[in-house]
């Protein structure tokens, strides 16, 4: 039986359940948005991504408390995408991707390593606190939840630094290929260990900080970096099988 077969009859209810969850992700990312984004097209364009979710979520695992993962990037993302289409800042956004960029080269050829976050932030002159501020209102405004700027964390040398999916949103063939990635991406998510399913989805689905997501794991910052920077590698070879 069809995975929509199975959630022709309960898909309402389970609508109904995670409607909070739409709610609450919306409300997050518009208290960091411009006056003019409506939150309630935010929550009109999660609860596309929600429907999304439930009609390809496996039920075994729906029925197992997995929904909630499952639905959380692809919620996450219709609102991503919603934000895109409106294009509220999408020219400062590419100006900001390219100082990283330019800045991130700048550094990797005087330290002949990754620079850390604290070494791009002096490069841009900006406070640690800023840059990480920028780099969650980059995150928020990309096409896929991690895309070009790529995975970047706290104090984590092993991002991916540059354009691996390129700003090509006017060309149909490049936004094809990309929603294949994004929908590639979020089944590699899903493939993680449990641990790093939830550091992901917590530092780049709610915009957690490190030393936050190990207080609700209860481990230390250092440990939820080595777990985010063991979630890009894994996650960055099953992206390059794709």
């Amino acid at each position: 039986m069809s995975t929509t077969a199975c959630f022709a009859d309960p898909r309402n209810a389970q609508i109904r359940l995670y409607q909070p969850l739409v709610r609450r992700v919306a409300r997050h990312l518009r208290a960091q948005l411009p006056p003019s984004v409506d939150v309630d097209d935010l929550i009109q364009a999660g609860m596309i991504g929600l429907n999304e979710a439930i009609g390809r979520c496996d039920p075994a695992e729906a029925e197992a408390g997995g929904l909630e993962k499952f639905a959380m990037p692809r919620i996450r993302g219709a609102m991503i995408d919603e934000l895109r289409a409106t294009e509220w800042a999408s020219r400062g956004c590419r100006q900001s991707r390219r100082d990283i960029d330019e800045a991130a080269q700048r550094l990797q050829q005087r330290l002949c390593r990754r620079p850390h976050d604290s070494e791009m932030a002096a490069e841009l002159c900006l406070t640690l606190d800023e840059y990480h501020a920028l780099q969650a209102k980059l995150h928020r405004s990309q096409l896929m939840p991690l895309d070009d700027t790529g995975l970047v964390g706290e104090e984590d040398d092993d991002g991916l630094h540059g354009s691996e999916f390129g700003d090509s949103t006017h060309d149909p063939l490049s936004v094809l290929e990309q929603q294949r990635m994004r929908l590639a991406l979020v089944d590699a998510i899903q493939g993680l260990p449990e641990r790093e399913q939830q550091v992901m989805l917590r530092h780049y689905g709610e915009d957690m900080m490190f030393k936050d997501i190990g207080r609700e794991l209860g481990v230390s910052e250092s440990r939820v970096s080595q777990v985010h920077r063991h979630a890009i590698d894994l996650l960055r070879a099953q992206l390059q099988a794709h």
